[in-house]
């Protein structure tokens, strides 16, 4: 099988799709594609390993101290983590979300999913503001002219 068989073969697009996906999972989806890309990895073959890293360019040392299985491994890390984010990156446009089995296109109200919702009282309005504006006082510097100079932003 070649690199090119290999991303075509569906099996990346089988992995995405069987996988229960967590909110936790897609916010973390660097840690995700790196967790698909090493298990594929691990369960290939030796032959399939060299086949998709066949015509992959190695530089003369990269590690000197490293086998050719470790070099192998980590070539077809790189290789099918770029094939995962590729296959995750078409899936992510057309995806939908779904809340524990709950259909949120319903009329119908449960007990336990009603959140109620507390609006400020006018008086506290006032103070919330007030609040509000000694934190984004405190977290706000004004950057002066040779600050900004210094970051390149003039």
């Amino acid at each position: 099988m070649t690199y090119e068989g290999f991303e075509k073969s569906g099996i990346i697009e089988d992995i995405i799709m069987d996988r229960e996906w967590t909110l936790d999972d897609i916010v973390n989806l660097h840690d995700t594609v790196y967790n698909i890309s090493k298990a594929i990895v691990e369960a290939m073959d030796v032959e399939t390993l060299f086949f998709i890293t066949a015509d992959e360019q190695v530089l003369p040392v990269e590690n000197p101290e490293q086998t050719i299985g470790q070099l192998l491994h980590s070539k077809a890390r790189v290789l099918v983590t770029q094939m995962v984010k590729k296959a995750m990156t078409e899936y992510m446009k057309t995806a939908k979300v779904k809340f524990n089995d709950i259909d949120n296109n319903t009329d119908e109200m449960d007990d336990e999913n009603i959140v109620e919702t507390l609006s400020p009282m006018a008086e506290d309005k006032n103070d919330i503001s007030e609040g509000l504006k000694e934190v984004m006082n405190a977290d706000v510097k004004q950057l002066t002219k040779e600050d900004m100079e210094k970051m390149g932003m003039i």
